[in-house]
């Protein structure tokens, strides 16, 4: 880009309603999650943060080295 600033062009309005149009399998549904998501929200990305369905870490993951499913962390 030879240091030029970048020149962001707004997104169509026509665009941004074909984008709201599709539907997204949440990324955790080979974990089960039968969450279908909209482009809206994969943009907040507020599902991913909540999903039961998320690997996490154990608390003690420094020495446990265990990840599973959010909704099943509480049982480990």
């Amino acid at each position: 880009m030879q240091c030029r600033k970048p020149k962001f062009v707004p997104v169509k309005k026509e665009l941004l309603k074909e984008l709201e149009s599709l539907r997204f399998q949440c990324t955790n549904s080979a974990n089960g999650c039968e969450k279908v998501l909209s482009y809206q929200e994969i943009v907040l990305g507020n599902h991913d943060s909540h999903c039961r369905f998320a690997q996490v870490k154990c608390e003690a993951f420094a020495s446990c080295k265990t990840k599973c499913v959010r909704k099943d962390i509480e049982q480990h």
